[in-house]
């Protein structure tokens, strides 16, 4: 679920303990020394600028990794319904703001060599109301028949290999189209 930039903001200011240190302030302030009248003012002050540059210190952090597009997970697969003909799979993927219904996905297996290899291509056909995106596969590629069926079975380790990507190589979409 996204955060409103307040809400990054206040859940900023938790992480970084302003309610702790701002309630240090306050008692700072009314329990200071009589001996000098500055530190009453100093003290309190100082510490909720330095709530304050904490506070929106974290809150960039946030928006930053938060502004980072990365690839989604996949978090499952399954046979596809037989209502979508030609369809080979379906796999279940964490929200992400790069898809959109009906986007042509590639569907990439990292190998061994942490090279990732490209399985077949897809779209999508359904983002939940979660948030989450139903991708379906409708060509892929030969030799990876194994793997492909092991995705529809839910298997763990081929589904944390697996990566979904929102565009296809053109050259493949050449290749599609013409027939081959």
């Amino acid at each position: 679920m996204k955060k409103s930039f307040w809400g990054v903001i206040w859940s900023s200011f938790l992480r970084v303990q302003g309610v702790l240190i701002g309630v240090l302030a306050v008692l700072l302030w009314l329990f200071s020394p009589d001996k000098n009248i500055s530190l009453r003012w100093a003290l309190p002050i100082g510490l909720f600028c330095v709530i304050l540059i904490l506070t929106l210190g974290n809150t960039a952090y946030e928006a930053f990794k938060i502004s980072k597009h990365v690839l989604p997970m996949v978090l499952a697969g399954k046979k596809p319904p037989k209502h979508i003909p030609g369809a080979k799979l379906l796999c279940l993927i964490e929200p992400s703001e790069l898809f959109s219904h009906d986007t042509l996905v590639s569907f990439y297996y990292i190998g061994d060599e942490n090279f990732e290899q490209l399985m077949g291509i897809g779209t999508v056909i359904n983002i939940q109301e979660d948030s989450k995106i139903q991708v379906v596969m409708f060509y892929s590629f030969d030799g990876y028949e194994e793997k492909i069926e092991k995705l529809v079975q839910n298997d763990a380790g081929i589904l944390k290999r697996t990566r979904v990507k929102p565009n296809i190589p053109k050259i493949y979409l050449d290749k599609i189209l013409q027939g081959g």
